[in-house]
């Protein structure tokens, strides 16, 4: 649920408490879940990709998404001074563009979870690597909510202020995203792609 503040509560009774015990990885589409990735046109690093053109104005449930969101988005990312399409690639990739049963259920489209715990180097971080999804409540602006916890974790990664895309993407996979994904931020790349792509089907 969210409070006044627009921020997550947590404790009893917060509908509803999911537990997949999945630990973060976005090699599976985020740690929702489900099929993501595709193989665009561009291929990273130089030179021309040999597979054919994907239309990605096809899939009009992710186009929905990123239209729908686009205007939270630039709100979120004016608040950490990075470009909007920063902010709908992480949505994408967490919640397999609003898609997944997980996301849509707790109302959280940042893969925000409840609580700090330690992590490999050590450390704690809020929200990060606690198979517990944070939720908010129905019918209120989950994206815009769960935005603003992730707005609080990039400032604290350090990755606020950042226009190059793989530097904002390795940073924030150095402390919250993706954590044992190795190609997070290659896969991040190609979702950056397609969500340029998406701004401008019909």
């Amino acid at each position: 649920m969210i409070g006044a503040d627009n921020q997550p509560m947590f404790g009893s009774g917060t509908p509803p408490w999911i537990g997949n015990g999945d630990n973060g990885s976005s090699s599976n589409g985020g740690f929702l879940g489900g099929p993501l990735y595709e193989n665009g046109p561009i291929k990273r690093g130089g030179g021309t990709s040999e597979k054919k053109p994907f239309n990605y104005c096809s899939n009009k449930g992710a186009v929905k998404f990123v239209k729908d969101h686009t205007a939270d988005a630039k709100k979120i990312a004016n608040n950490i001074q990075v470009p909007f399409q920063f902010v709908l690639a992480v949505s994408a990739n967490e919640s397999s563009y609003g898609q997944y049963p997980t996301a849509a259920a707790a109302n959280n489209y940042f893969g925000i979870h409840s609580g700090p715990i330690p992590k490999a180097n050590g450390s704690t971080g809020p929200y990060s690597g606690n198979p517990i999804l944070a939720a908010w409540a129905p019918g209120t602006n989950g994206f815009l909510g769960s935005g603003n916890a992730f707005a609080t974790m990039v400032w604290r990664a350090g990755a606020a202020g950042s226009n190059n895309p793989e530097a904002f993407f390795g940073t924030i996979h150095k402390g919250y995203f993706g954590v044992n994904t190795p190609d997070y931020v290659s896969d991040m790349l190609s979702i950056l792609d397609a969500i340029n792509a998406r701004l401008k089907c019909p």
